[in-house]
């Protein structure tokens, strides 16, 4: 094994280690990590996932269609477009789940879901970097700017809505 393979394992057990620390956290923090939403949420969560299947399989129809009539697209690049659409369906139903209050649970921290976010920007966007910055654009570079572009997306729905929420909280006072 050369250095750069032993960089990669390190890195991929840290990245492990450190999911189930914060995982181990958030449990001991709340006892449990059942989900606590009330009637409205669970209406609101059905339409948010639905509408997050209908973006997914439009996108697949449209990526088949490219292909059938045999768009050139790059191999390499055939992983990233894949994943794709499944990124655009969570990002439709995060974004739809967040406008109708229901991607929380009631008693759950907005606050720590965005520093989670955030967490996950950075360790994205810092892969990219580093990667661009090596002088090696790995085929993987894509994938990391893709799930930073639905980091931000997820952060920017819910600090809209934290927004809305907290001005809406100050007129009804």
């Amino acid at each position: 094994m050369n250095t750069k393979t032993i960089s990669i394992i390190c890195l991929a057990i840290t990245f492990v280690v450190v999911f189930l620390i914060l995982f181990y956290y958030a449990k001991r923090k709340n006892g449990d990590l059942n989900t606590e939403y009330d009637e409205r949420q669970v209406a609101a969560r059905g339409k948010a996932y639905k509408a997050g299947y209908y973006a997914m399989m439009l996108y697949y129809a449209l990526y088949f269609i490219a292909d059938t009539i045999e768009i050139e697209i790059p191999n390499k690049y055939n992983a990233t477009l894949i994943f794709a659409g499944i990124a655009f369906g969570v990002a439709v139903f995060t974004v739809a789940a967040i406008r109708s209050d229901a991607y929380l649970k009631m008693n759950e921290s907005r606050e720590r879901q965005i520093k989670l976010i955030v967490l996950l920007i950075v360790i994205n966007g810092g892969v990219g970097i580093v990667n661009i910055m090596s002088g090696e654009i790995s085929e993987i570079l894509p994938l990391n700017a893709l799930v930073t572009l639905l980091g931000i997306v997820i952060l920017s729905a819910m600090l809209i809505h934290q927004k809305k929420t907290s001005g809406a909280e100050e007129d009804d006072k």
